[in-house]
């Protein structure tokens, strides 16, 4: 019995009941809808027992249904005999293609990477937890009695089990066909350009048409049906050996993805970082991921993208960055500095600052457009008299994406899992990436909401909870001496975790008892010469990281530090006050801790709050306004 098939059956119930609620519950049709399909009898809509109609054909279903879950909740549903039952008889193919429920249908296939208690069968519980959307727009009792795990399955997986019936095997294969057909009808209506489960469709034609896609034998020398006997590991050893043959192209690669799960395109693209991480770098860029947030796990692009060691010569690493960043845009001499820009997708523009001598690499990375001091913190350091090294910054990240109304707020959460999704916001953090492997130290910048300004940073700890040095990054050979001798934070400290006031100094004691690692050193430094630029004090908020699955692994200080083991520190401003100069000195004052020279007479620069903004080097989007307060109680 395939599992999917109760899945299609709700679709149909969310179907009736949107009829219902148009027609007030009657039955009858608005005058403005079209016709009815020919055969799709009123009894459906006001099912009647007696001289009071008991209720409509949507509640009766789920009464029917919440009957059986509950006399049985781990039986196998008999989706004919309950079709038989419904008390209409009417054709289920002609409900689902009713073209008035296009809307309801298309909610549904969003639905389809559902929860599921087990691939091999079918509960009740399976299908109740699939259609919790059913309770949450229409508020139905039933559904708190009943829910209550949390399984997935992907949309290809359901389709497999769906279809299998018609491959043989015993099973009746007319409802799964009666339901690939609903399915494929709207499908059908869908833009492929805005709905990605559109890309369901050679997928669900396979089992209808069962035709071996000829994708299967050109590149990978097998067919489908053997693909999908293949376990997890013999899977990747056919990716592995088609990829180092031929590396695919992009039609290759959507052509492949239109039939694997989430799990095996993961392999696949694996299988083609392995092989050439620049080139899959490109070609995933151009060929949308069917993985999306199913998974929702590491990826891993760290253990495939460059890592230039600390020791790296300064012009080695120079040429690999120019190698990697497209070719300037416009390039600046601006006294004893150039200043070049580029553009990557999502109208991102990255400018770069390099002075004439050897010295720190250091990226300066802002990745959300509703904080807005972040983004003014370049109107300063555009005129930065850098006299050593190269700074990197990405001061307004995915701008195309906040420009047109879109939340950037998960980009800072996508790091070493960018290869899940094709959101612009993804394809930058990949590339975000790939440079931060190329540079030896980063300096994120953020606004926080009703706090003070706050310096925060990863510790990497034990298992124990210790931050032992040697868990930490690795310095960089551009480290100043008197930052390399600080062995003790001279700021308050408390760690992210949910313990009372008096237990935090004890446990920032023990977490530091053995040193302070590289990015704490460089902290350290930085508020003490902030504090004297700016006049105010500054605390700061460790993130313990011990796990690659700790609360705050899958941001970009956290990849840095502990994926890259390279020094990364994070500035938090406040977003409700104006903070831009704030985080200008902030980062200047981690630059000098980084090791980066500067001509100590720009200090007098970063006090003025008025920077000059010069339009054809850095505009930016109009900063978003805060919150309005909330009303006093």
């Amino acid at each position: 019995m395939g599992l999917f098939l109760p899945i299609l059956l709700f679709a149909g119930a969310a179907a009736i009941s949107v009829l219902a609620e148009g027609c007030g519950g009657s039955g009858h049709s608005p005058a403005s809808a079209p016709p009815m399909p020919q055969g799709f009898p009123k009894t459906f809509l006001d099912y009647g027992d007696g001289p009071e109609p008991r209720a409509n054909g949507y509640h009766y279903l789920l009464q029917n249904l919440e009957s059986q879950a509950l006399s049985s909740p781990t039986r196998r549903l008999d989706l004919q005999a309950l079709l038989r039952n419904s008390g209409a008889g009417a054709s289920w193919l002609q409900v689902f293609q009713d073209p008035r429920q296009v809307g309801k249908a298309k909610e549904f296939i969003r639905h389809l990477a559902t929860h599921d208690q087990s691939k091999d069968d079918v509960s009740l519980f399976d299908v109740y937890f699939e259609t919790k959307h059913l309770g949450e727009e229409w508020k139905e009792e039933w559904r708190d009695k009943i829910l209550g795990w949390d399984f997935r399955l992907s949309q290809p997986e359901r389709i497999r089990v769906l279809g299998q019936p018609l491959l043989g095997g015993g099973i009746d294969p007319k409802p799964a066909r009666e339901l690939l057909d609903s399915l494929a009808f709207y499908i059908g209506l869908m833009n492929p350009a805005t709905q990605p489960a559109s890309r369901l469709t050679p997928l669900v034609d396979f089992y209808l048409k069962q035709s071996e896609p000829p994708i299967f034998a050109r590149y990978l020398n097998m067919t489908y049906s053997g693909f999908l006997q293949l376990g997890p590991i013999q899977q990747s050893e056919a990716f592995e050996k088609a990829v180092k043959a031929k590396f695919p192209d992009a039609a290759t690669a959507a052509s492949l993805f239109s039939y694997l799960s989430p799990e095996e395109a993961q392999r696949f693209i694996k299988e083609c970082l392995r092989q050439d991480p620049k080139a899959s770098l490109d070609l995933f860029e151009k060929v949308p991921s069917p993985i999306g947030a199913a998974l929702n796990k590491v990826f891993d692009e760290s253990d495939y993208f460059p890592n230039l060691a600390q020791g790296t010569p300064y012009a080695k690493r120079q040429q690999q960055i120019d190698a990697f960043l497209p070719q300037p845009d416009k390039t600046w001499i601006r006294g004893q500095v150039t200043l070049k820009k580029y553009f990557w997708p999502g109208d991102t523009e990255v400018f770069s600052l390099e002075a004439k001598k050897p010295g720190p690499t250091t990226l300066v990375f802002s990745p959300h457009f509703d904080e807005p001091n972040p983004r003014k913190v370049f109107h300063w350091l555009k005129d930065l008299p850098l006299q050593s090294g190269r700074i990197l910054f990405l001061p307004e990240a995915n701008r195309a994406m906040a420009a047109a109304g879109h939340t950037t707020r998960l980009m800072n959460n996508e790091f070493n899992k960018a290869f899940q999704g094709d959101r612009i916001d993804q394809i930058i953090v990949r590339r975000t990436e790939w440079l931060l492997g190329l540079c030896d130290g980063m300096i994120g910048l953020h606004d926080w909401t009703e706090h003070s300004p706050f310096f925060i940073s990863d510790v990497v700890i034990d298992a124990d909870g210790v931050a032992d040095p040697s868990l930490g990054p690795v310095a960089s050979l551009w480290l100043p001496a008197q930052v390399r001798k600080i062995q003790r934070l001279s700021h308050p400290t408390t760690l992210e975790k949910e313990m009372g006031p008096s237990e935090q100094p004890a446990a920032v004691a023990a977490a530091f008892k053995n040193g302070l690692q590289v990015p704490w050193q460089i902290a350290d430094y930085a508020a003490t010469r902030l504090a004297k630029l700016s006049g105010g004090s500054f605390e700061f908020s460790a993130s313990p990281l011990a796990r690659r699955d700790s609360r705050r692994i899958d941001n970009a200080t956290a990849y840095m530090n502990f994926f890259l083991r390279k020094p990364a520190m994070t500035f938090e401003g406040t977003r409700e006050e104006e903070h831009g100069q704030l985080e200008a000195q902030a980062v200047y004052a981690l630059l000098l801790g980084f090791g980066h020279k500067i001509d100590p007479a720009f200090e007098k620069k970063l006090k003025d709050p008025n920077p000059t903004v010069e339009p054809d080097i850095y505009v930016g989007l109009p900063p978003v306004p805060p919150p309005a307060p909330s009303p006093a109680p």
